[in-house]
């Protein structure tokens, strides 16, 4: 009888996880946009933003965060971060990305400042997401402008 209800129990639980894998929703990527710390003749300090929506009923971690950036059609390069971040069920999470970057890269980037005060920017990249043992990666694109002067320096 105590085997009978063991096997019960057991195969109630492996149905319970496969069903809940089964309804899992692939998390929505924002990237929101570049906030802006400092900006100088020899560089810019600021952050990549990037909203990661948890449509679950369960939280989930993002593992790695991969980017690919260019400004004013300019690749500045590519990189990853692994900083954990988690993102409770039905939630928003902000993942942070710093960066630092040399102006001298950018021929033409002064005189588009100089023109309008913004800056066109694109961004590229996939987050890596567990959840229930498993692993996700979804993809994230956006192109857009910010403001270099303005008060909100996020877009």
């Amino acid at each position: 009888m105590a085997a009978l209800v063991a096997t019960t129990c057991l195969l109630s639980a492996v149905g319970c996880q496969t069903l809940a894998m089964a309804t899992f929703k692939r998390p929505e990527i924002t990237f929101r946009g570049i906030e802006v710390y400092s900006i100088g003749l020899g560089g810019a300090s600021f952050d990549l933003l990037i909203d990661v929506y948890n449509p679950n009923s369960f939280g989930f971690g993002l593992d790695r965060v991969t980017y690919d950036l260019t400004l004013e059609s300019v690749r500045l390069g590519r990189g990853e971060t692994t900083s954990p971040l988690a993102v409770d069920a039905q939630s928003t999470g902000t993942l942070r990305i710093p960066l630092t970057l040399d102006l001298t890269r950018l021929s033409g980037l002064g005189t588009e400042v100089l023109r309008d005060g913004t800056v066109g920017y694109g961004v590229t990249g996939e987050v890596t997401v567990s959840a229930k043992n498993r692993t996700f990666q979804v993809p994230y694109d956006r192109t857009g402008r910010f403001s270099v002067f303005g008060k909100d320096r996020r877009l």
